[in-house]
């Protein structure tokens, strides 16, 4: 904002940044002269979530009482009252003895969500599965990508050259071919230099 860029999307790469869905909302509010509800609405349609955890012991979870203590003030701000937010980043909305879930509070508040692979997809979908009681789990609304490197742009062109000196070029087209096993052929020196 300092710089004067006003995003239409943000991007959550995990839970951990979650907090940008209630700073999103709070701009909204102030900007557009907005109740939580609408800016909310209108924030998560901007809003994408990447998921990299396959298993719950991996998020970043908060207790109900280090949230009252350090998002309190900050929430009265929103003008709603602080069991609304947390019931945002619970699975079960109602279990107000659950602890806070960074990544339910990304999810509920994004108009996309992707795990990093197929089967990423699939195992979120039934992570947060939880937290959409009455949604059968192929309709859980996670989608995936595939993280990878372009190996062209992702080298430098000193390293491309010394791969295809020791490995031949095949391995730039056929990336998970056995040429792999001549990488041990390249001199240490030359590894560093390059």
């Amino acid at each position: 904002r300092a710089l004067g860029i006003r995003p239409t999307v943000c991007h959550m790469n995990e839970g951990h940044s979650a907090f940008q869905v209630l700073e999103r909302i709070r701009q909204q509010m102030a900007d557009e002269n907005l109740g939580f509800e609408e800016a909310r609405e209108l924030c998560t349609s901007g809003n994408v979530f990447t998921t990299h955890t396959p298993v719950p012991a991996g998020f970043d979870v908060f207790s109900i009482e280090l949230l009252r203590k350090y998002l309190a003030v900050y929430v009265e701000a929103l003008g709603v009252d602080l069991e609304r937010v947390l019931e945002l980043g619970r699975f079960d909305r109602r279990d107000r003895n659950e602890r806070f879930s960074m990544a339910m509070l990304a999810f509920r508040n994004s108009a996309h969500i992707n795990g990093v692979s197929r089967l990423h997809g699939e195992v979120s979908r039934r992570l947060f599965r939880n937290g959409l009681p009455n949604v059968p789990e192929h309709e859980v609304p996670v989608t995936s990508v595939t993280n990878g490197a372009h190996a062209r742009s992702w080298l430098s062109y000193d390293m491309t050259r010394l791969l295809d000196r020791y490995l031949g070029t095949r391995w730039l087209k056929e990336p998970t071919g056995d040429q792999w096993q001549r990488v041990d052929k390249i001199p240490d020196e030359e590894l560093w230099r390059t």
